[in-house]
């Protein structure tokens, strides 16, 4: 009689801790690794932005020799991009701000420049120079447009689901042999904001290209725009 007890009383105490242990799991949630709690920081968007130069460079043609030599060079608001409300045409308070990271890479005759979304670690912008040995004749116009394309559904593949409802705005300067860049720019004029605050430059992608094919700027405000919420608009 006495073992039957205890049995029965391991097998009680089993079956308490048992749901007891169900219980913490369903009411407690679960730990995520860090990884996933925090997706960004510096070794991510580094990381980042370096598969987005070597997009970039694939798609100018560029398949070896390219240097990676970004280094931080602080944070700040997303160039182009700024939802601000005046006050008797004199003073205007930012809003709305996006804080990019800002990096910087040596080169001739100016540093290359890139920003990087500090909340998704997804590349804002580059721009960076064009160097001496890209210069390898005029592809025709059609061509480079299609180079463009293509990079920018490669970099930013909500480009197709959105191009129908961005207004398209290509453009040229220089002289078009061995001289001319392309700028194929897309305007979302269709986004607004509420009475009384205004933008500092409505959405926009831009894709800079020579007529050689090399890439040599991109700025993508249209998917910072589009992550505004109504919250901070009020």
């Amino acid at each position: 009689m006495k073992r039957n007890t205890l049995l029965i009383g391991g097998v009680i105490g089993i079956v308490i801790l048992v749901g007891a242990g169900i219980y913490a799991y369903t009411t407690n949630p679960k730990v995520e690794p860090l990884e996933q709690q925090n997706p960004t920081g510096p070794e991510v968007r580094i990381d980042s932005l370096r598969s987005f130069v070597d997009t970039m460079n694939k798609a100018s043609g560029i398949l070896s020799g390219a240097a990676f030599n970004y280094v931080p060079n602080g944070t700040g608001n997303a160039t182009n991009f700024g939802i601000v409300r005046c006050v008797d045409e004199v003073r205007c308070d930012i809003v709305v701000r996006n804080e990019v990271a800002k990096f910087q890479q040596p080169n001739s005759p100016s540093p290359d420049l890139a920003e990087v979304d500090m909340k998704r670690s997804w590349v804002v912008s580059v721009h960076r120079a064009i160097p001496s040995y890209e210069i390898k004749g005029e592809l025709p116009p059609a061509e480079i447009e299609r180079i463009a394309r293509e990079f920018l559904i490669e970099v930013y593949p909500e480009f197709s689901d959105i191009e129908s409802s961005l207004t398209f705005s290509p453009g040229m300067k220089g002289a078009r042999l061995n001289n001319g860049n392309y700028f194929f720019r897309w305007n979302d004029e269709k986004y607004t904001v509420p009475e009384g605050l205004s933008m500092d430059l409505p959405p926009f992608i831009q894709v800079s290209i020579t007529s050689g094919g090399f890439i040599f700027g991109y700025d993508n405000t249209v998917g910072l725009y589009s992550r505004v919420s109504p919250d901070e608009l009020k």
